[in-house]
């Protein structure tokens, strides 16, 4: 009995140390993707930029992008827009494990180019984050894009 009580007891607190470690690496990929958003409006490209992993790359519209690319795009666009107003909703993080998590989620993009022409669009996106040197960096990105 008394070893049934401290078998209960050791997984009981497994269990609990796994939800909190869980909790806590959604927390800190929430925090990751306020950066991501508050990078893009700031129209800051290396702001963005410091957020990819040395291995990133995406899919854009089912086009795969490598980092290199990504970058030099990020760079000679984001800051000559006017602005860059975006919105992501029905964001959900799913913890695979203490260092990658995948987001989830719907974006709405209104852009503001540098001559004042106007874009919008909105879609699904799906990031993975990946914990590298105690920062949380994206490793992969697809996006897809609809006229709004």
């Amino acid at each position: 009995m008394a070893f049934t009580r401290a078998v209960l007891a050791l997984v009981l607190s497994a269990l609990l140390s796994a939800c909190a470690s869980q909790a806590h690496v959604e927390h800190d990929v929430r925090l990751a993707m306020q950066a991501l958003h508050d990078a893009d409006e700031a129209l800051d490209a290396e702001g963005v930029v410091a957020l990819l992993a040395d291995d990133f790359f995406m899919l854009m519209d089912g086009v795969r992008t490598a980092r290199e690319d990504v970058v030099t795009q990020i760079r000679s666009t984001l800051p000559t827009l006017q602005s860059f107003d975006t919105d992501f909703e029905n964001v959900e993080v799913l913890v695979i494990s203490s260092d990658a998590a995948l987001v989830s989620m719907t974006f709405r993009d209104r852009i503001v180019d540098a001559s004042g022409d106007a874009m919008a669009s909105r879609g699904p996106s799906t990031f993975l984050w990946r914990k590298r040197d105690g920062a949380w960096l994206i490793s992969y990105l697809d996006a897809d894009h609809y006229a709004d």
